[in-house]
């Protein structure tokens, strides 16, 4: 399949989206954010990363962030993937 023919939910899985609010909650498997990527903006768990802050970069899956990265580790990811696209 060429590249540029790949759908966006595949790209978006792999891409580090930046938390842009946090929902509190009592009890840590229930805690939320929203985070953004590419214009895309969506609510997610964050039961899995309990570090993660306001601001920071996470790696979502099936809408659980799994990771948290840094953001010179995002900004190179987001900077590959515009390379990738870019490929004919």
């Amino acid at each position: 399949m060429p590249k540029n023919n790949i759908s966006q939910e595949i790209l978006m899985c792999s891409c580090s989206w930046k938390i842009i609010s946090l929902n509190v909650s009592a009890d840590q498997l229930l805690r939320t954010g929203n985070v953004y990527f590419s214009g895309v903006q969506k609510e997610i768990s964050l039961a899995y990363v309990p570090e993660a802050t306001l601001g920071d970069y996470v790696i979502v899956q099936v809408s659980f962030a799994i990771s948290v990265l840094d953001e010179d580790e995002a900004l190179g990811s987001f900077q590959a993937l515009v390379k990738f696209q870019a490929t004919p």
